[in-house]
């Protein structure tokens, strides 16, 4: 069975913003662990 997806906010420590989607939230935070990006909004 398909499960929705996130859309996803991204700010980098510059200020530019980036869209991504992920499966779930497990795969956020292991994608923000590896990165220095900060979510903005969900």
């Amino acid at each position: 069975m398909k499960k929705p997806c996130g859309t996803y906010e991204l700010k980098s420590e510059s200020g530019r913003l980036s869209y991504k989607i992920f499966v779930d939230s497990e795969n956020l935070q292991l994608y923000l662990k590896r990165t220095k990006e900060q979510l903005v909004r969900i």
